[in-house]
């Protein structure tokens, strides 16, 4: 459900976006995606609309987007019980192995 309370750090307000909910998206450290879907998403980026206040959103809806262009099998998903995974991940760091050398090379030309 898209927040419509100002006070909200998660405030979007309806000129930004005017559906009542977000279409599906993945929430959490990281996605998994396909080449081709990867692809889908970059060609849609630059027509997109104005910056939301969570990626996951924002990634769920660049996804939605390529909907009309890549069939139906790149959308599927595992829906694990959230209350079975919380504890243990309570504990955890997630983390990127990317070296401060490698992480600087990859910000170049942006």
């Amino acid at each position: 459900r898209v927040d419509r309370k100002k006070s909200s750090k998660f405030y979007v307000p309806r000129k930004v976006y005017k559906a009542a909910r977000y279409p599906a998206y993945c929430a959490g450290a990281g996605y998994v995606l396909s080449k081709e879907l990867v692809e889908c998403v970059a060609e849609k980026l630059p027509n997109f609309m104005p910056v939301m206040p969570m990626e996951d959103v924002a990634t769920g809806l660049l996804v939605h987007k390529c909907k009309n262009t890549l069939p139906a099998e790149y959308f599927s998903h595992i829906i694990h019980d959230y209350g079975e995974i919380r504890q243990p991940l309570l504990t955890r760091v997630v983390y990127h192995p990317v070296e401060r050398a490698e992480l600087h090379s990859l910000g170049q030309g942006w």
